[in-house]
């Protein structure tokens, strides 16, 4: 559990604050091991989480305090997964951000498959020898383009593109990249983590309340508590749909695996695909979560949602990680759930119906 001042492992304000801003809620005070004297630590693992895990160690040992540290780089498949824990020293250790995207491009040179994505493992400590660190680890998807686009990022920024935005890392605003990057998101993730641990205890299967609706359903109790234990959802059945904005037709729609949930009411989103489809929030929803907290949660909308040649439009509960298929447009779609096969279908007794007979 975290006490109230905490050592982060960088020397970056940046990074401080974005931290700051995710565990405000914690009422954690955040402190950098460059304001207490503390050097860096040499990254000598083989993978970000054991770099994050060093730095975060070292950092606790040094202070006596609870430590957060990250790690995190750019993944290339095609390149053996280069730069990787090496990215920001990729053509040598003082290399430069323009050294570093010229070695990129130049390895990449012929190369068909541009495929990339920016990691992160973001890791607390209670303290030094803490056996059950808190480990946040996400993946930022996105492909490697030639030519640089954008002022805004730094590193590989200009050369990596988000299909789905058609813009570069460095052509965000600050508020969309910090929604959508890999270290907002683990931010995010790594409060949730904390969050739970300062919890009392629950029982698992206490339901959740969306709102006015009062609509229970455990899938969005997981979506914010990923502690959960899997067999606690209803159904885990996922579907392969499509979202999209309809006041932003020009926006590529985003593809996503959702969780099938008979059990819940309504379709809820992350945060990523909020901001990559560029919704307004129209209104908040309180949410009791498993633990017995009660969140703000944003309703945006509308969203246009496509599964095979069904299609509805909702609104959505912007939450959790993971995009959950609720009841509402389900029905709407007239789709059916069969638990037994794991899948989604279109009702046998409408194949042809474009959207549901209601």
């Amino acid at each position: 559990m975290p006490t109230k001042r905490i050592v982060v492992a960088t020397a970056n304000a940046g990074k401080v604050r974005e931290l700051a801003h995710a565990l405000a809620s914690l009422g954690c005070t955040l402190v950098t091991q460059r304001e207490l004297g503390i050097a860096s630590v040499a990254e000598t693992g083989a993978t970000f989480a054991e770099n994050a895990l060093l730095k975060a160690r070292h950092a606790a040992a040094e202070s006596g305090l609870p430590a957060i540290a990250d790690d995190s780089g750019l993944v290339v498949p095609a390149l053996g997964g280069a730069p990787g824990i090496r990215s920001a020293r990729y053509a040598g250790e003082d290399a430069t951000d323009a050294e570093n995207n010229a070695k990129l491009l130049a390895a990449l040179d012929g190369i068909g498959d541009r495929q990339a994505h920016f990691y992160c493992a973001l890791v607390h400590l209670t303290a030094p020898g803490d056996p059950a660190p808190s480990i946040a680890t996400v993946r930022w998807e996105g492909v490697i383009v030639d030519e640089p686009r954008g002022d805004n990022g730094f590193g590989y920024d200009p050369h990596f593109l988000i299909p789905a935005l058609g813009k570069t890392a460095a052509e965000l605003a600050v508020d969309d990249k910090n929604a959508l990057s890999h270290r907002g998101q683990a931010s995010r993730r790594l409060a949730s983590l904390l969050g739970a641990a300062r919890s009392p205890p629950r029982h698992h299967s206490r339901r959740v309340k969306v709102g006015p609706l009062k609509e229970s359903g455990l899938a969005e109790a997981r979506a914010l508590s990923p502690h959960l234990p899997a067999r606690q959802t209803i159904g885990y059945v996922h579907a392969d749909i499509e979202l999209s904005n309809p006041r932003r037709q020009e926006l590529a729609p985003v593809a996503v695996k959702a969780l099938a949930d008979t059990g819940a009411l309504m379709l809820c989103i992350p945060e990523h695909v909020a901001a990559q489809l560029q919704l307004e929030a129209e209104s908040t929803r309180e949410v009791t979560v498993a633990e017995g907290r009660s969140v703000s949660v944003p309703y945006a909308g509308p969203i246009k949602v496509a599964f095979g040649n069904r299609l509805c439009y909702v609104g959505a509960l912007v939450m959790g990680d993971t995009v959950l298929l609720g009841a509402v447009p389900m029905e709407d779609m007239d789709l059916v759930v069969n638990p037994g096969r794991r899948e989604v279908t279109v009702d046998p007794a409408s194949p042809n119906f474009a959207h549901a007979r209601a």
